[in-house]
């Protein structure tokens, strides 16, 4: 650390069921590390170079894209199915460097991948520590969720397919609405979806679609706000609302234009395709309101089949 610099470390690690030489092989291998790099399936028209010095570590693979940046990660240190050191060196949207090392380690054919950052940022900047340390470990968190994938299974689908805007009309729906963490609302959302389709089935009504609304969200707190929707007819809504069952609340989704991005996959990849959207839109110059509300829509969910592998979910920002 220096007089007018901080350094910060951020760490996260993951247990992968397979030796450590199979893991090695994918994160060593620039093919098999952009298939489980979350940044790389975010623009699959990356340009990409690689360069190397013959007998030496020294090894450098550089980047240039409109949604993940301009960059260059160089080797600096590497031992075969041990660690390997790297500087990351970014040039745009704005210049910095960090260093990383990954290391691993083996018992009984589980190897432990633990991935650390180190980094400075000026002196002045110290009150941005919080939100640049939950970025990254968030960015840890899909790396490594994804190379455990690919070693575990052999398999690993792009999570996103398309962009576009689109015209959503009214909805008309039945919610329960919840304050919740982010570890808690994976279980609870589907609790709650559960039990308004129990309701809804008790009183013979059809729904229609289920999504999510995310009201007010601050992931830097872990602190998360939503409404778990099951879109109903006009009709069973005018018919419902003059109900008074206190238990569920009811609210009209306003007609609005949205950046819609489809998830083609399980809900644990789902982070892959949030980050897409932003970084697409702060990529195209696409004016989303920070303000809004954001809806997941699920168009094939666990009520429809039961394996992930065949989910359909769309992230749906409000576009200005």
């Amino acid at each position: 650390m220096s007089l007018f610099k901080i350094d910060y470390v951020v760490e996260k690690s993951i247990k992968i069921n397979a030796p450590k030489a199979t893991v090695w092989e994918h994160i060593i291998d620039s093919k098999k590390k952009n298939k489980w790099s979350p940044w790389f399936i975010l623009d699959l028209e990356t340009v990409q170079k690689s360069e190397w010095v013959s007998g030496t570590v020294w090894y450098k693979e550089s980047w240039e894209s409109d949604i993940i940046w301009v960059g260059e990660e160089i080797t600096n240190e590497a031992k075969r199915n041990s660690f390997i050191n790297t500087t990351l060196n970014f040039t745009k949207p704005f210049k910095s460097t960090s260093f990383w090392a990954i290391r691993l380690a083996e018992n009984k054919w589980v190897t432990t991948v633990k991935w650390t950052l180190k980094w400075a940022l000026p002196v002045f900047l110290f009150f941005i520590k919080k939100q640049m340390t939950f970025f990254i470990w968030q960015d840890f968190v899909r790396w490594l969720t994804m190379l455990k994938a690919l070693v575990e299974t052999w398999k690993l689908k792009t999570s996103t397919e398309f962009v576009w805007k689109v015209e959503m009309e009214d909805k008309h729906f039945i919610n329960l609405s919840w304050k919740w963490t982010l570890k808690e609302i994976s279980t609870k959302m589907w609790d709650d979806f559960k039990k308004l389709s129990k309701y809804l089935k008790s009183i013979d009504v059809q729904p229609i679609s289920s999504f999510s609304i995310y009201e007010n969200t601050d992931m830097i707190n872990d602190y998360l706000e939503y409404r778990s929707c099951i879109e109903i007819s006009n009709k069973d809504y005018n018919d419902l609302i003059v109900q008074s069952n206190l238990e569920y609340y009811f609210g009209i989704l306003d007609k609005n234009t949205y950046l819609q991005t489809k998830h083609n996959w399980a809900y644990e990849f789902l982070w892959n395709t949030w980050t897409w959207s932003f970084m697409y839109a702060k990529a195209k110059n696409i004016k989303v309101d920070p303000k809004a509300k954001a809806i997941e829509i699920y168009e094939v969910w666990p009520m429809d089949v039961k394996n992930p592998d065949r989910f359909v979910t769309t992230v749906n920002l409000i576009t200005k």
